[in-house]
């Protein structure tokens, strides 16, 4: 994430370069921006994990609600935890099974001069969101034979946490790449 988000910061050296319609997309880069550090800051528990205090210097405000003693929101609450990680297995789904179908269908496509051409990711992509979208049914599967919950329930989330980021990350540095590969626009 660090690495997508340090790239990313200079997409913002080229959004000159983006279509007139598609302007509103800096401000859509900035928030992936400041998503991708937030995930990261949460990832490391904004230090802990990097050995910068320990588990019992936890403020007591958040090891009383955080399930892992950790400095995060993501473990205080499953909105917090769940609810990105769905919103983004969702635009996936959508993303790279749903839209090419209805592209494929309607014979439409993408060219740098669209802005749905600098929204949606590319195929660059496409090995992070098979991982974003196939990890989490081996372990529903199992749970809706079992019926299983609890302590004992199958641990895929880190996995999974890893391709989100992957993702992300992968969106973020082939929009870089191709801003950067397209010509600056004369003024005639």
């Amino acid at each position: 994430l660090l690495v997508g988000i340090v790239v990313g910061l200079g997409i913002f050296k080229y959004t000159d370069r983006l279509p007139k319609k598609g302007r509103w997309l800096k401000w859509f880069y900035v928030v992936s921006l400041l998503g991708m550090f937030v995930f990261a800051g949460e990832e490391i528990s904004w230090g802990q994990h990097l050995g910068l205090w320990g588990h019992e210097d936890v403020p007591q405000f958040i090891a009383e609600r955080n399930d892992q003693t950790e400095t995060n929101f993501h473990n205080m609450t499953n909105a917090l935890d769940q609810g990105p990680t769905n919103v983004i297995v969702l635009g996936t789904f959508f993303a790279f099974v749903i839209l090419p179908i209805v592209r494929k269908v309607r014979g439409l496509s993408m060219r740098p001069g669209d802005a749905d051409y600098w929204f949606w990711p590319t195929r660059a992509c496409v090995v992070s969101a098979i991982g974003v979208l196939v990890i989490p049914f081996p372990k529903r599967i199992y749970e809706w034979i079992y019926d299983v919950n609890g302590p004992n329930e199958l641990r895929h989330s880190e996995f999974h946490e890893f391709y989100v980021a992957l993702l992300m990350t992968t969106y973020i540095i082939s929009i870089y790449i191709r801003l950067k590969q397209v010509p600056r626009q004369t003024s005639d």
